[in-house]
């Protein structure tokens, strides 16, 4: 076999080198300049922990991060380099290792430091790749202030439908953003959310199928009910469904069943009167509630109902024996301002019969009493 010169060995080798690794790759200075980059591009972060003398960090250095496939992703990540000897507190936050590990050791975080990925080890180029582009994927895209202000506004909506016994209303919201995707904290705060109130229909559900066993069927109708509305699309609000569709086969569940049914129909019909009561609007408030008296007799939610149609009642016809009471004070002050601006524009006797108006109207007030200081100071000029 010929060999080759040497020239075109050395060449071969730089050209193949060349093709493989993809040059120098740009190291920020601390973990601090970092976040701060990371926050402005909106980029994860790539952490590698080493220390001096550290063979497998050394070649992993030299090898897997120059690969040019590693190179092309690291482009659209911030890379810093620190020594694990002097960051262990540091690298203990982030990478979270479950006992002991083989340096190096890299973390992907994003500027919160949110979990996105790690790695101990010699690692090889592809399974690095992979690491970077799933945190990539999972830092999900930039949110717009707009967005911000939009997710903040909906999440405390949320919040209060929570507060308010209406998880059915906070769920859908709650997973629309939870699906935007990423690790911005207000998205994290949804996604943790959502997970409560899933496993607090799983809870329900769990407690209905020990009443379900022991023959307990009103608690257990009551139960499946409320998951069956309060908890749409979640697993546990089928099952809900389909528990309920086999137990009216039972005569006496198909009872218990129909009870649970009417109780949760008046209790959510006197949540939306309470709640038209809260925004100051009585007379809708006092019609909601008679509706809920009149479909929903035997209810639990009856007995409030009824409570706050007497209050409401009273509190309406007061503020009717009060309403031409203000009517005829916001007249004498109407009376009043026109013959001050009358009295302004040096229309003295036009004023001077508007104040008499208000005299006329109604002597023994305090504005009858302006209106006469008003006269004779008039009637000096």
């Amino acid at each position: 076999m010929r060999r080759l010169p040497g020239w075109c060995t050395a060449m071969g080798v730089a050209c193949l080198t060349a093709s493989v690794l993809a040059g120098e790759i740009t190291w920020v200075k601390s973990f601090d300049e970092a976040v701060k980059t990371a926050r402005k591009d909106h980029r994860p972060i790539m952490v590698f922990f080493s220390r001096p003398g550290c063979g497998l960090c050394r070649h992993v250095e030299a090898t897997t991060l120059p690969d040019r496939a590693v190179a092309d992703v690291l482009g659209k990540v911030v890379c810093v380099k620190l020594n694990i000897d002097d960051n262990r507190e540091l690298m203990l936050q982030l990478a979270r290792p479950k006992g002991g590990f083989t340096l190096p050791l890299i973390t992907l975080t994003d500027a919160n430091k949110a979990h996105l990925g790690f790695t101990a080890g010699p690692v090889k180029p592809a399974q690095l790749v992979e690491q970077l582009k799933a945190a990539i994927q999972k830092l999900g895209p930039q949110l717009t202030p707009a967005q911000i202000n939009q997710i903040d506004k909906q999440y405390a909506q949320a919040l209060e439908h929570i507060e308010a016994g209406r998880p059915d209303q906070a769920l859908p919201t709650l997973r629309r953003i939870a699906n935007l995707g990423g690790v911005d904290p207000r998205v994290e705060a949804a996604r943790k959310k959502h997970a409560e109130l899933v496993a607090r229909a799983d809870d329900q559900l769990k407690l209905a199928r020990d009443k379900i066993e022991a023959n307990d069927y009103a608690p257990a109708a009551t139960l499946l009910c409320e998951l069956h509305n309060d908890y749409p699309g979640t697993q546990a609000a089928r099952t809900a469904k389909a528990l309920l569709l086999k137990l009216e086969r039972n005569p006496k569940a198909a009872r218990a069943i129909e009870q649970a049914a009417i109780q949760r129909a008046a209790r959510r019909a006197l949540d939306e009167a309470q709640e038209l009561e809260q925004h100051n609007k009585p007379k809708s408030a006092l019609r909601a509630y008679k509706r809920l008296v009149q479909r929903y007799p035997d209810a639990q939610a009856t007995k409030a109902a009824t409570e706050r149609i007497d209050a409401l009642q009273k509190l309406l016809a007061e503020r009717e024996q009060r309403a031409p009471d203000a009517y005829a004070k916001a007249r004498l002050h109407a009376l009043l301002n026109v013959a001050r601006s009358l009295a302004a524009n040096g229309k003295n006797d036009d004023a001077i019969a508007y104040y008499n108006k208000v005299i006329q109207a109604a002597p023994d007030s305090p504005e009858a009493a302006q209106a006469r200081a008003a006269v004779a100071e008039l009637k000096k000029r």
